[in-house]
């Protein structure tokens, strides 16, 4: 009887500290947004730009060539300079606070007349890019010490 108390009270032991272990190896869900807010001020780029914006998702892929990604909701749908004007901003700011780190950029552009409650931040009205002489070929491939090279494409989808 006592080895079995014994067994038990091990058993719940480990499994305890193996399910706090793994909890604590999670980060939060809110860790792509808190990043996000540490390489971006949404207030500032709002006041530079005068549209309003919110960063709603960050992503970055690719090893040792890093892949930088944000869906941004903008109100309404600016036209291109706008959209220009405010991806320049961001990227200023990106670029500032981790330099010479990523290859590339993309923004997606969400209107906030578009999202719903459960829709995909795929679908987005606008996309701009940041690449090596605009070509994504070039990604990984080019040397990122100034970004001189880079060049900014936006392209705005059909209007609905």
């Amino acid at each position: 009887m006592k080895l079995n108390v014994l067994f038990i009270t091990w058993g719940v032991t480990v499994g305890l500290f193996i399910v706090g272990c793994s909890k604590s190896g999670q980060a939060p869900e809110s860790s792509s947004s808190a990043l996000a807010v540490s390489e971006i001020d949404e207030a500032k780029v709002t006041a530079l730009t005068g549209e309003p914006i919110k960063i709603l998702k960050t992503d970055s892929i690719g090893f040792p060539t890093i892949n930088r990604f944000y869906w941004i909701r903008v109100q309404g749908h600016p036209i291109k300079a706008k959209l220009e004007d405010i991806s320049k901003t961001i990227l200023d700011q990106v670029i500032a606070a981790k330099p010479n780190v990523y290859y590339s950029f993309t923004l997606h552009f969400i209107s906030s007349e578009d999202i719903r409650p459960g829709a995909e931040l795929k679908k987005c009205f606008a996309k701009a890019t940041f690449l090596p002489e605009g070509n994504w070929q070039k990604v990984g491939r080019d040397p990122i010490d100034s970004y001189g090279n880079y060049k900014l494409d936006c392209i705005i989808g059909e209007q609905r």
